[in-house]
């Protein structure tokens, strides 16, 4: 699935529709982005 949304809405449904899922955000720093998305992962549980 494609998800195509500003980058912190995307984080926000990603993380609350697909807690496993591994998600690439084309253009940005990657261990930024893993880290944030962890974060988001843990704060939803």
């Amino acid at each position: 699935m494609t998800i195509v949304a500003q980058k912190q809405e995307a984080l926000d449904l990603a993380a609350q529709l697909y807690p496993v899922a591994q998600i690439r955000v084309i253009d940005d720093d990657p261990s930024a982005y893993e880290k944030t998305l962890l974060e988001r992962r843990r704060a939803n549980r």
